[in-house]
């Protein structure tokens, strides 16, 4: 048998209660039942031949903090099976995040995948004494238990520096001190859409206990500068995303 399986992802952020997001919830469980219906029908028309195909789909939901994330897993790597439920059914289009992209020289890349995420931020926190507030916690992706600084999503109205200083209280119990914008760095700007803001605290003071989420468990750390520079001299800040802004911080440091 002809199995083929394909990962077309959509991320439809839905950062409000219940209620409000009724509308955009039902609208993309609509849109899903329409490519499920595409796909079973797809799979009728293949199979009558001497060469059948399982197409795979799922479809996961995922909580994060306050938002709440539907992903769904299709047949995209089937360029037939992408061209038949897009034929059929235009509105799709968007559900497959698929874009049309032309290069500067001309050449067009018709089939190109944009995954669509809220703002980002993280931030360096300093205590008055100087020290670093440092987080701990385990991450399935790699299967590491790994050192970082703090770092979350910009809720729905939120600006960055509002968003990292609500992280930062949530997390380790930290507020106050000193903030300024060190850099605004992409992920990854060929396949994702948003901007991480990361910002630098100074003279930060415990003011409370830390406030996580069900899903998290997270060990802070204050250490010294020295420490937090072993840790990215040694790899064992794996987030590229959080060790771009220390070895910036680092940096300047040194050479004021």
């Amino acid at each position: 048998m002809w199995v083929i399986t394909g990962v077309l992802a959509l991320l439809v952020l839905l950062a409000l209660p219940a209620k409000a997001e009724s509308a955009d919830y039902e609208t993309t469980l609509d849109r899903l039942g329409r490519l499920q219906a595409l796909a079973e029908q797809y799979i009728e028309e293949k199979n009558s031949g001497d060469d059948p195909i399982d197409l795979t789909l799922s479809f996961t939901r995922v909580g994060d903090y306050n938002t709440t994330i539907w992903q769904l897993t299709a047949g995209t790597r089937d360029g037939e099976f992408e061209k038949y439920a897009t034929d059929a059914d235009p509105d799709l289009w968007d559900l497959q995040g698929m874009n049309t992209v032309e290069l500067p020289n001309g050449v067009v890349n018709d089939e190109y995948y944009v995954l669509e995420y809220p703002t980002w931020i993280n931030v360096i926190a300093l205590t008055t004494d100087g020290n670093m507030v440092m987080i701990r916690q385990y991450r399935h992706g790699i299967d590491q238990t790994c050192f970082e600084i703090v770092a979350g999503v910009c809720e729905k109205g939120e600006n960055p520096e509002t968003a990292a200083r609500r992280e930062l209280l949530e997390e380790t119990g930290y507020a106050g001190g000193e903030w300024h914008e060190l850099m605004a760095v992409s992920g990854n700007t060929s396949t994702t859409n948003n901007i991480t803001h990361c910002f630098v605290a100074t003279g930060v003071e415990k003011v409370g206990s830390q406030h996580l989420d069900r899903t998290e468990d997270i060990e802070v750390h204050v250490m010294t500068k020295d420490e937090v520079m072993k840790l990215l001299v040694n790899d064992e800040i794996k987030q590229s995303l959080m060790a771009a802004p220390l070895w910036k911080y680092f940096y300047q440091l040194n050479i004021r």
